[in-house]
């Protein structure tokens, strides 16, 4: 589950954050053969384009502990570039 979560993360940071760049889709097969490493690390690496490296930390960070989390709106400022990125 948390696989398909850090999936939905990767591309929310690539659609939301990133809109001017072209959208891939990939197929269902393929996800499931991502290991959670990858899914980890395609994540920093997407997130780490708009957001600075400690913000694209928590929100990994978050998202892998998302069963503790008591309230989903902490999630949604991770998603955000903070003010003052370039």
């Amino acid at each position: 589950m948390k696989w398909l979560i850090t999936t939905f993360v990767a591309l929310l940071v690539l659609t939301a954050l990133q809109p001017w760049l072209k959208t891939y889709t990939e197929c269902v097969h393929m996800l499931r053969s991502m290991s959670a490493a990858y899914v980890v690390d395609k994540v920093r690496r997407l997130a780490n384009v708009a957001l600075d490296a400690e913000q694209s930390e928590r929100l990994i960070t978050t998202v892998q502990n998302l069963d503790a989390l008591q309230d989903l709106s902490t999630l949604v400022p991770l998603l955000v570039r903070e003010h003052g990125r370039a």
